[in-house]
């Protein structure tokens, strides 16, 4: 930044501590110059294109994350976590997606449950298009249902557990 009476660029000293000053008076306090920079960094160049790629692909894995932003594992890991932490992902299984793409995790179940009632059976399939997700997503969920009891499967079928 450039001041404006001397047209010379601001010494960083200076710069943050203004910015220090307009945050704790702005309500904020334990929230630094660093920590907005690091906040932008992160937005622009990893959430940017992570968000892209998913827009373009409708899901995506760790994998995918990690070739596009040439990170470990670990590290997509960690940076997939944080965005979905904020709202601005939604995991299902091992793929992620953006939230208005898919129906939420804690759904899933209830979803699965009224369409048996209402329909009295259906493949995996049909709940992959119900939830968004892809077949092989939706087999851990009928699988959970499955062993609880609330879901019975037949012949390749699902059928609700209280049918008659």
């Amino acid at each position: 930044m450039v001041s404006r009476r001397a047209g010379k660029p601001l010494e960083a000293a200076y710069l943050s501590k203004t910015v220090r000053a307009a945050l704790v008076s702005g309500g904020i306090p334990n929230v630094t110059l660093s920590d907005l920079r690091h906040d932008f960094l992160h937005r622009t160049l990893v959430e940017e294109p992570v968000l892209e790629l998913v827009r373009k692909g409708g899901g995506i894995t760790r994998g995918q994350v990690a070739r596009l932003l040439s990170l470990t594992q670990t590290q997509a890991y960690h940076r997939l976590s944080r965005m979905t932490a904020a709202g601005r992902l939604v995991r299902v299984g091992n793929r992620y997606f953006l939230p208005r793409q898919t129906t939420s995790p804690e759904l899933h179940a209830q979803l699965i449950l009224d369409y048996l009632r209402r329909e009295g059976s259906a493949v995996r399939q049909d709940f992959a298009r119900l939830l968004s997700v892809l077949p092989r997503q939706v087999y851990p969920i009928l699988q959970r249902l499955v062993a609880s009891g609330r879901v019975v499967f037949e012949n390749g079928r699902y059928y609700p557990a209280n049918r008659k």
